[in-house]
Parts: structure tokens; C-alpha cells; sequence
């Protein structure tokens, strides 16, 4: 059932945010947790008209950033997180539970919010050392822009009649980190339902 602060639209986009169990690295390599995570995102779009517009995998949890035309976010993450686990489990040969908790998500009001969060999922791998330029980052869908590693994910345009050019200039804002002031007031704001600022 969908929780009671849940605002269902068909219109403005969520972000959306899972943790494994523990916060614990999944127990398979994170090549393996795209490709099956690259599947279903897929899936769901097909089977609940989903519009997947950016995705970003870290060793422990996931970012997503997309719109539900038919105002079905309940069912449709349920039915992505639900096969994921079972997918992984089943390569890792475990049976526990994969998610820690129910996921975060959060409505996006305007386009400025759209845009800190788009940064701010990009930055991630930044901010764990993971890489120093977001398009370094193999897990993610910078790549589909900026990479050269393929990406089998069935992106759509991004929403709120936005029209972002990914070009370097684009590129140089992302790699141009928050500063840490903006980078808590950003991180804060995703832990709440409704993202305005």
C-alpha cells in the first residue's frame, strides 16, 4: 500500500534511493549489479510506463531519477526492487534480505531542485573517492552522455520541458563540486518527500 505522505503524480518526477541491508558493499561485483539492475530499470519501464531519465549504482545503494505518467510509483518500484533482490540473491547464492529498509523517495517541484539533484547523484562517486570527474564513473548513466562504456538502459528526455545540453560546458558544472554548505542542505532535502528548492 502506498504510504500515507505519498504524493502520487504523472507529471513531476521522483528521486528515488535504496540501501543494501547494513549499508553492506552487494555481494557480487558491482559490473554484475549494473547489468541486472540495467534489466529491470528496463523491464519496469516497459510493464509500468516508467520514464527512467538518470541512474547512478554505488557499492551499497542506488540513485534514480524518473517520472510515472501513470501516477503508479508504489507498484512500480515494488515490482524493480522486488526482482532485483531476487536476481542478485540468487547470483550470490544467498537468501537474506538485500534492502535495508523501504526506499526514499522524493517528489521534485521544480527545476532547479531537478538540476541539484541530477549534480548531486553525479558527484556521489566523487565524494567517495571513487573517481575525481563523473564521467570516469563506469556505473552510471553519465555514461550514455559523456562515456564510452555502452549503456542498454531505455533513458527518456529529462522532464519539466527542460532541454539540458550534455555538452562540455554542462560537463564542467557537474565536475564542479557543491560546496560542502549546499552539499548538506542537498543531501538533507533528499531524506524528505517533497524536494522545492
Amino acid at each position: 500500500m502506498p504510504r500515507a505522505n505519498l504524493i502520487l503524480s504523472d507529471q513531476l518526477p521522483y528521486h528515488v534511493m535504496i540501501r543494501t541491508t547494513g549499508k553492506f558493499f552487494f555481494d557480487i561485483p558491482t559490473s554484475e549489479v549494473f547489468k541486472i539492475i540495467e534489466i529491470w530499470l528496463n523491464m519496469t519501464s516497459i510493464y509500468y510506463d516508467v520514464q527512467i531519465h538518470h541512474f547512478v549504482l554505488m557499492s551499497n545503494h542506488l540513485h534514480i531519477l524518473l517520472s510515472t505518467p501513470q501516477k503508479n510509483l508504489p507498484f512500480a518500484t515494488s515490482y524493480l526492487f522486488t526482482n532485483i533482490s531476487k536476481e542478485i540473491n540468487a547470483r550470490a547464492d544467498s537468501s537474506g534480505h538485500l534492502w535495508g529498509s523501504r526506499h526514499k523517495r522524493s517528489l521534485i517541484f521544480t527545476q532547479d531542485a531537478y538540476l541539484k539533484t541530477l549534480k548531486y547523484l553525479y558527484r556521489n562517486p566523487c565524494r567517495q573517492n571513487m573517481t575525481k570527474l563523473v564521467e570516469l564513473y563506469p556505473y552510471s548513466t553519465i555514461q550514455y552522455y559523456y562515456g564510452n562504456s555502452p549503456i542498454h538502459i531505455f533513458l527518456k528526455p529529462d522532464p519539466m520541458d527542460l532541454e539540458i545540453d550534455y555538452d562540455f560546458e554542462f560537463l564542467d558544472w557537474l565536475n564542479n563540486p557543491f560546496s560542502s554548505e549546499e552539499n548538506e542542505q542537498i543531501k538533507k532535502s533528499l531524506m524528505r518527500s517533497k524536494l522545492k528548492k
